[in-house]
């Protein structure tokens, strides 16, 4: 808490005399300020393999009264299964209808830590996000932590706040990729590739994709553990009038764990 002291001063000028001064007492006001502070801390996306990249983001807010000054975030990154990216990391200020840009320090490691230069005045709040990449792990599922602090303005104190984000392994990933280029009438492929991150076999149930319209699917081929699985036109697949591709194998297809399965739908574009 303050206090606030005011007078105030009063000119008056009596009949056929000069002009003249007169303070009043000084009054005082005992002002209170409470000071708090709330974080959150989000992950996307909130499933992973080795390798990914999430986005990270933490949200504090100033829910007190008054003033905090240079807040500070602590982050184990899952006991370092997680290194984050360096130069990802963006900071804002919203307050008051206005948004700022904030400086920030980076220190990466265990844990990391970003700095940051800004007062943040009661009821602004600090949206700071970065990446971080997961590194080669078993575990099932990662969690960050995140320890917040902010010293109190013109006080001894701070203010601290905790929050955490949990992100699970994928058991099935699927990457889909493409010819960076291709000719008009040219054969062209769109690969799927189905990897089993688990320990158990999985079943491949569906696959949907919407093609392009002016792309004609002329031949579908699926591969698991690098055998062939014959598919059936309109039994294991289908390709609708608006070109929308669905494979829903008659039988039943599974992935071994650790293994893989490779969808390709070969086709031409027209311009």
């Amino acid at each position: 808490m303050s206090i606030i002291i005011n007078h105030g001063t009063l000119l008056f000028t009596p009949e056929g005399g000069q002009q003249t001064s007169v303070s009043s007492n000084e009054a005082a006001t005992e002002l209170n300020v409470s000071y708090g502070l709330v974080a959150s801390y989000g992950a996307s996306p909130d499933t992973f393999v080795p390798g990914d990249t999430i986005l990270y983001t933490a949200v504090i807010q100033n829910t007190g009264t008054g003033t905090l000054q240079d807040p500070v975030i602590s982050a184990d990154m899952g006991d370092g299964a997680l290194v984050c990216v360096g130069d990802s990391v963006t900071a804002f200020l919203a307050c008051g209808g206005s948004i700022t840009e904030v400086p920030v320090a980076v220190c990466t490691g265990c844990p990391t830590t970003f700095s940051l230069s800004c007062d943040v005045p009661a009821g602004g709040v600090i949206v700071l996000s970065h990446n971080a990449t997961v590194a080669a792990t078993d575990e099932n599922s990662i969690t960050a932590c995140i320890d917040v602090s902010a010293n109190e303005y013109q006080c001894e104190t701070t203010c601290t706040a905790s929050a955490e984000a949990t992100i699970t392994r994928s058991v099935l990933s699927l990457v889909k990729s493409a010819p960076g280029c291709a000719d008009v009438g040219e054969t062209v492929d769109y690969t799927f590739t189905m990897t089993n991150n688990g320990s158990e076999a999985v079943t491949l149930d569906q696959l949907t994709d919407q093609l392009p319209v002016n792309f004609t699917c002329s031949g579908v081929c699926l591969t698991v553990g690098g055998s062939e699985e014959t598919l059936t036109p309109n039994t294991d697949y289908t390709v609708s009038d608006e070109n929308l591709f669905t494979l829903n194998p008659a039988r039943s297809i599974s992935i071994p764990a650790n293994g893989c399965a490779v969808l390709t739908l070969s086709g031409t574009f027209t311009a």
